[in-house]
């Protein structure tokens, strides 16, 4: 299924427009509110001609897919960074403030881990 996210993200590098403002892809919600369906351009209000879904879905898989992944996988990794700021913060006990340290230098090296970003070992949160 071409998502939501992927086919923004192949108009917005192959053409430099931005979503919202040159145009806009809507796709069918499941009754969990989740993409049940393949993602569409719902408007297109550049003055370039429009792209047929066929050709971004090839030229995603083609050019696009691990910039995309590498993108997902930086997001989730600053997602779950910052839900362990506050383990640095000067008024943390000392030895949970060192737990935190390495794991969370793991998580900032991820994109350094052979197989990024099709395969990601996320590291272990400490306890």
């Amino acid at each position: 299924m071409f998502e939501h996210d992927q086919i923004i993200y192949a108009i917005e590098q192959k053409y430099s427009l931005q979503h919202g403002r040159d145009f806009v892809v809507g796709h069918p919600l499941g009754d969990d509110g989740k993409q049940s369906g393949e993602a569409y351009i719902m408007r297109w209000l550049s003055t370039q001609t429009p792209p047929s879904m066929l050709w971004m879905r090839e030229l995603f898989a083609s050019t696009y897919s691990d910039g995309f992944d590498a993108m997902m996988a930086r997001e989730t990794r600053d997602l779950i960074l910052s839900k362990s700021d506050w383990t640095q913060n000067a008024d943390v006990d000392p030895a949970l403030k060192a737990k935190y340290v390495p794991y969370r230098q793991l998580l900032r090296d991820i994109s350094s881990q052979e197989g990024f970003p099709k395969l990601i070992v996320w590291p272990i949160e400490p306890k």
